[in-house]
């Protein structure tokens, strides 16, 4: 055997092995560099995600609290308006029942009931109205107004469903103080219904 053939293939043995190590050492770098960059581009993508849906999620909760503010505000001016509706179309029931009750006592009588109704109406909306000591106090009046006008012995026959009429007179007497609720109870005491036939 020749001497340089040995160092030939042993010096070949060696580069290949060094070629291969070399080779392997450079694989494991890339992907270990790979792996890292893909980490922080992974870890760089969730963050700006994050980051974008924050504010995102931010920018919807702010509109959303400008559209709760603006529905708040149309029901607000909306129950006001009601409010001063329901004061509006007492009075003219009010009107209409003290004309009406020298003709017809019965349906005056009822229309009387629809303005206190209306009033109380005001008085139970407490936050919206704008008219309630006013509503009240026209209410008082339209009682005293009533009393007046019935004798202990007189009954007075109504033509109503019973259901409609027992909400009335809950409306009104949850508004009522103790002296109006004497003449409440009075003018109520007085009426009957009849049976509304359908």
């Amino acid at each position: 055997m020749n001497k340089n053939s040995i160092d030939f293939n042993s010096e070949k043995t060696f580069k290949e092995d060094y070629y291969i190590t070399q080779q392997s050492s450079d694989t494991n770098l890339i992907l270990v560099v790979f792996a890292v960059l893909i980490t922080f581009s992974g870890v760089f993508t969730y963050v700006n995600i994050l980051e974008r849906w924050n504010a995102k999620m931010a920018e919807i909760n702010t509109e959303r609290d400008k559209q709760n503010k603006k529905y708040e505000d149309y029901e607000h001016n909306l129950m006001v308006l009601k409010s001063e509706l329901d004061f509006q179309i007492g009075l003219i029931y009010s009107d209409r029942g003290t004309t009406l009750i020298k003709d017809n006592f019965n349906d005056g009588l009822m229309m009387c009931f629809c303005s206190m109704e209306k009033y109380s109406i005001i008085g139970i909306d407490e936050p919206f109205n704008i008219k309630k000591e006013e509503a009240l106090k026209l209410l008082n009046v339209e009682l005293k107004f009533l009393n007046k006008l019935i004798d202990d012995n007189d009954i007075f026959e109504i033509n109503i469903d019973y259901k409609i009429y027992k909400d009335r007179i809950d409306r009104i007497t949850k508004v009522l103080d103790y002296e109006g609720l004497t003449m409440f109870n009075r003018i109520v005491s007085k009426i009957r219904i009849k049976e509304v036939k359908k």
